[in-house]
């Protein structure tokens, strides 16, 4: 049987391949991914990322596509969330926090960082992040504050992306406040083609059919019908294979739940699901420096709008650990249930939140019930000792597990299953 479609992997056992040799797949995924993590920095390898970037797009228009047209009406959520996660950190030291009670995790927050383009991005963003007030212990008000900084960055960034030369996409060259003003009063393109052209980057891009905008589902069921043209060179339509019984599951689900599925008005089509993805960096870059009450409202926002999404739910229980390992649990209970894809993560999250609210033997008999695991992965996990949890990058979540099953059952005095712990953690490298 045939392995399940998956972008990403397909662009990594392309990448030894010259470009005209790569799949059209692994071509769109690498400029998705650059554009949404990496297109902002100054240095020469940003330069030299950018010159790859713009090779793609030269071989994509000799492919039948228009490259640089795709990168401005295709990615458009992507330039506009590459913008936003650029800006969070910025706004985020300047929080207006009510007084509450000091925490190991919560220390001072640092200084901001200086901006990636001095005197430009801030010139343009700085007086639209001062305006609005930060995340306080009120939930519902720092949703909005998100909600309003998140808007305002993505209304005035769109419009310049759909117009803005090439080469400053590709690195998000900051414009001048007069070139920013001006793209606002540029005519947009027909909303049908902003969609064909946000369908050729979720056909080709976009692993699983939940993550495609509505649009997109239905051009792609049309297509499939007869009903209208491909939205590139039928040829290249061949290189992802969509299973039509999947296709109309996602988009019967979409049909019946209607509130989640809905696009942002005036957005691009797939900002909030980009959007959300990118935000959830930020929350993970907050959590590396103690500011999990920041993080844990990041993620609660993003659930907002994704609450059924089994990640979200697991990196949101992830953060109330230190704070809330009640509520905590629950979160992470609702993600296993939603079949989140990292079970040992899930389950070492789980039993740390049994340790921590006392109850030791669930731990022990959570781990003992699972184990073995397979194959460990990597993680960033809550390491319990004896000043309270640490944040740790693992390179096995397995040997963690361990770990954690022999201090649940030292602490229960079990003397034989703590040494056959012992026993595993010593066999393991």
């Amino acid at each position: 049987m045939d392995d399940p479609f998956d972008a990403r992997k397909v662009m990594f056992s392309d990448r030894e391949y010259p470009l005209a040799n790569r799949r059209t797949v692994s071509l769109i995924t690498a400029l998705r991914v650059a554009l949404l993590r990496e297109g902002v920095s100054t240095s020469a390898e940003a330069h030299d990322q950018a010159t790859y970037l713009r090779q793609i797009t030269h071989e994509l228009t000799n492919r039948g596509m228009d490259g640089a047209t795709l990168v401005r009406y295709g990615l458009g959520p992507e330039l506009a969330a590459a913008v936003v996660g650029q800006a969070m950190p910025y706004w985020l030291p300047t929080l207006r926090v009510l007084p509450g009670p000091a925490s190991e995790h919560d220390p001072d927050p640092e200084p901001a960082p200086p901006w990636p383009h001095p005197q430009t991005w801030e010139d343009v963003l700085g007086p639209l992040l001062e305006a609005e007030n930060g995340l306080t212990p009120n939930l519902d008000v720092s949703q909005a504050n998100i909600e309003q900084v998140v808007g305002a960055i993505m209304n005035a960034v769109y419009p310049w992306a759909l117009s803005a030369p090439l080469d400053d996409l590709l690195v998000l060259k900051p414009p001048s406040i007069e070139q920013l003003q001006a793209a606002r009063l540029e005519p947009r393109p027909e909303t049908v083609v902003l969609e064909q052209y946000r369908w050729i980057i979720n056909r080709f891009a976009e692993t699983h059919l939940s993550d495609w905008s509505t649009t997109s589902l239905h051009h792609e069921h049309r297509w499939r019908s007869g009903n209208c043209p491909a939205p590139c060179p039928e040829a290249l339509m061949n290189d992802r294979e969509v299973i039509d019984h999947e296709l109309n599951a996602e988009i019967a689900r979409r049909a019946v739940n209607v509130e989640s599925s809905r696009e942002p008005a005036g957005g691009p089509t797939g900002l909030n699901r980009t959007m959300l993805a990118k935000l959830g960096m930020s929350a993970l870059d907050l959590l590396r420096i103690g500011r999990t009450s920041e993080a844990a409202a990041l993620f609660e926002f993003a659930l907002h709008g994704s609450p059924d999404d089994a990640e979200l739910l697991n990196n949101l229980g992830f953060c109330l650990i230190p704070d809330d390992p009640r509520n905590a649990l629950n979160k992470l209970e609702e993600a296993a249930r939603r079949n989140y894809e990292h079970g040992a993560i899930n389950l070492y999250n789980r039993a740390l939140c049994k340790m921590l609210l006392g109850d030791l033997k669930a731990c022990l008999d959570m781990i003992t019930a699972a184990w073995p695991l397979g194959e460990g992965k990597r993680a960033s996990l809550w390491r319990p000792g004896p000043h309270g949890l640490k944040l740790r990058e693992t390179v096995d979540t397995q040997h963690e597990l361990a770990r954690l099953a022999h201090r649940a059952a030292s602490a229960l005095g079990d003397e034989n299953a703590a040494e056959r712990w012992a026993g595993i953690i010593q066999l393991q490298p």
